[in-house]
C-alpha cells in the first residue's frame, strides 16, 4: 500500500498600520500563539496589545510585556474565524503579518455570546453587511431580529468606526458599513447567544442564557501584590467607592493578580457600568485598598503594583499591628477629625477611613 502525504499549506499576508487594526485570518497556522504569530512586531517592538473576546464575551488580552508572567496574558492563541484588535505603536512603522497554515472554511462562522463579538470573514470575495448578516436579521418568517449592530474599522491612527445597523437597511445611506473584507475583523452585538455554524437559528425558540455583564467601554488590570502563595487560586475583588463589586482577579503564584476587564457603561444598550472617573479598590479576607487608578474606558492594559497588610501579606502577621495605639479626637466624629498612631517604632502604615457602609471615605 502507498500513502502519499500532499500539503495543503497556505500563507495569508494582513497589514498592520500605526494604531489600531480590527483583523482576521483565513488560515489557520500550526503553531496559532500570539508570540509566533506576531513574532516579528514583538521583536521590533512594534505591538501594543491584542484584543479579543472570550467564551463567554468578555475580553481576553495579549501583551508582549506579560510574556514574563505567567497566567497573565488572557489571549494565548487565535482561533479560527475569530477576529482581533491590534495595537501598534503610533512610532512605528507598517508592518505585514504573515500566516501559514491550513486553510479555513469559507463557510464557517463561529458561535456568538448574546453580547459582543468580534467576528473574522473567510472567504475571498467580498459581499454585503445585508448578505452576510442577513441570517441574524432576516428575511425568515416571522423575522430573526438578533443582529443590534455591526461595525468594523478601517485601521490605523486615522482609521474611522464604520457602522451596520439593521433598523437602518430601508434608509439608503444611512449605514457607513457598506462591504465585508477579508483579512478584516467585524464587532457585532446580538441578543441571544448563536451556535456555531450558519447562523441559523429557530426564530421561535428560546435561547436564552445567563450571559454576565459586558460590554464595548473597558479598561484592563493586572497586578503583582505580596500576597502569599497558600492563596492561589482564591479571588480579590474589585470594588467601586460604594462597593459594587466590577471583576475579580484571580491570586497566581508569585502574588500575581490574574488580568480582569472592568466594563463602563455600554454605547448601544446603555447598560451601566463603572462611572468615568470612579477610583477602584481591591478587597480580600476583609481588607480593602486602593488599586491606584480611576475608570477610564480607555481600552488599556494597566500593570500595577498593590500591597496588602497584615495577615494576607506575604509576610504574615506583624507585630506591629498588635502595639500600635491610634487615636481619634473628637469621638463622636465631627466635621474636623483630628488623628493621631502612636508607632512602637518606625515603619511604613497606610491609614482608610470607612463609613457605617464600609466605603471608604476620600479625604484631601
Amino acid at each position: 500500500m502507498t500513502v502519499e502525504v500532499t500539503s495543503n499549506v497556505v500563507c495569508d499576508t494582513v497589514t498592520l498600520y500605526p494604531g489600531l487594526n480590527l483583523i482576521s485570518f483565513d488560515v489557520q497556522p500550526g503553531d496559532p500563539s500570539l508570540e509566533s504569530i506576531f513574532a516579528d512586531q514583538i521583536l521590533d517592538g512594534s505591538l501594543n496589545a491584542v484584543f479579543g473576546r472570550g467564551p463567554t464575551g468578555g475580553i481576553v488580552i495579549f501583551d508582549p510585556l506579560l510574556i514574563p508572567f505567567p497566567g497573565l496574558n488572557t489571549l494565548t492563541e487565535v482561533e479560527p474565524g475569530k477576529g482581533y484588535y491590534v495595537r501598534i505603536y503610533t512610532n512605528a512603522d507598517t508592518s505585514d503579518v504573515i500566516v501559514c497554515g491550513d486553510p479555513i472554511d469559507p463557510n464557517l462562522k463561529v458561535a456568538l455570546n448574546a453580547t459582543w463579538n468580534i467576528v473574522g470573514y473567510i472567504p475571498q470575495v467580498s459581499t454585503t453587511p445585508e448578505i452576510y448578516f442577513e441570517d441574524l436579521y432576516g428575511p425568515p418568517v416571522p423575522p430573526v431580529d438578533i443582529l443590534q449592530l455591526a461595525r468594523g474599522f478601517t485601521g490605523g491612527t486615522s482609521g474611522t468606526f464604520q457602522f451596520f445597523d439593521p433598523l437602518l437597511v430601508p434608509f439608503p445611506g444611512l449605514n457607513s458599513l457598506t462591504s465585508i473584507d477579508n483579512g478584516f475583523g467585524y464587532e457585532i452585538r446580538v441578543t441571544q447567544a448563536v451556535s456555531e455554524g450558519g447562523w441559523l437559528i429557530d426564530p421561535n425558540g428560546d435561547e436564552k442564557v445567563f450571559q454576565p455583564f459586558v460590554s464595548d467601554q473597558y479598561t484592563v488590570v493586572a497586578a503583582t501584590s505580596n500576597l502569599s502563595d497558600k492563596y492561589v487560586g482564591e479571588f480579590v475583588s474589585i470594588l467601586t467607592p460604594n462597593g459594587k463589586i466590577v471583576g475579580e482577579m484571580e491570586i497566581l503564584p508569585g502574588g500575581l493578580l490574574k488580568t480582569c476587564p472592568i466594563y463602563g457603561d455600554d454605547t448601544y444598550s446603555k447598560q451601566k457600568g463603572v462611572a468615568e472617573g470612579d477610583w477602584l479598590y481591591l478587597e480580600f479576607n476583609g481588607e480593602i485598598i486602593p488599586l491606584g487608578l480611576q475608570y477610564s474606558s480607555d481600552r488599556l492594559i494597566h500593570f500595577l503594583d498593590v500591597t496588602f497588610e497584615g495577615e494576607n501579606a506575604v509576610t504574615g502577621v506583624n507585630d506591629l499591628q498588635q502595639e500600635a495605639v491610634l487615636s481619634v479626637a473628637p469621638n463622636p466624629f465631627t466635621s474636623t477629625l483630628l488623628m493621631g498612631l502612636d508607632l512602637p517604632e518606625s515603619a511604613q502604615v497606610t491609614i482608610s477611613i470607612v463609613d457605617a457602609f464600609g466605603r471608604i471615605v476620600e479625604v484631601p
